[in-house]
């Protein structure tokens, strides 16, 4: 199975792909993965593949990453189509595998390509907002409607309505739940009330992300 990720910055999506995957290499199953970026810039950050911890995990496992050595951002090639010599790269990783993943909508305009080995293209949506990238999401009509993409895999429900609305057909639609237990963790607000008494706060909500810092 070959993976296929705009590249390895931070993010909550990649984590979690990232540690599936993991799971499923230990489990016995073959595994690749294909960058499109070696380096990114972003929120004021210089993120190289090869500093990631997701990268660094994968290839400790056994799993075989590689990169079409792109790089985004502060002077970066961008969206700028794709060589031959890309493509290429691209149709070597496809052609030893039997699925081929898409993580998000942005691998897509690359793995529609003319020239590509045809594979089931399944591709993991894990935004509410698809109309926030709207190339992205022309791009995944596009790969649906010419047959390249084969499913598509929500992390939520609210994922797959989402999508439903802005066009994507539901028959390809499919919900791969949270693994967290919702009816154990929900919001509680007379827990949240009771907290906030305890510690002589209010209830405060936090929201963060961890980024890496890389100099230049």
């Amino acid at each position: 199975m070959l993976s296929v990720y705009e590249g390895f910055f931070m993010g909550g999506a990649r984590v979690l792909h990232s540690d599936v995957l993991l799971g499923l290499q230990q489990g016995g199953q073959r595994h690749r993965v294909l960058s499109m970026h070696s380096e990114v810039y972003r929120e004021a950050s210089r993120q190289r593949m090869q500093d990631d911890t997701c990268y660094q995990r994968l290839t400790a496992a056994g799993v075989d990453v590689t990169s079409l050595g792109r790089t985004s951002g502060a002077g970066g090639t961008g969206p700028a189509a794709f060589t031959g010599r890309e493509v290429v790269g691209t149709a070597r990783a496809m052609a030893s595998a039997d699925i081929t993943l898409s993580l998000k909508e942005q691998p897509l305009a690359l793995l529609t390509r003319p020239g590509l080995p045809r594979r089931p293209v399944v591709v993991c949506l894990h935004r509410s907002d698809p109309h926030h990238q709207p190339s992205a999401l022309q791009d995944l009509k596009a790969a649906i409607a010419g047959g390249t993409v084969a499913a598509c895999i929500c992390c939520a429900a609210s994922t797959r309505d989402a999508y439903e609305r802005a066009g994507i057909p539901a028959a390809a639609l499919h919900v791969i739940p949270n693994g967290v237990d919702l009816a154990r963790f929900r919001p509680e607000a007379a827990g949240r009330r009771a907290l906030g008494a305890r510690l002589g706060k209010p209830p405060v909500g936090l929201s963060s992300r961890i980024m890496p810092v890389t100099t230049t």
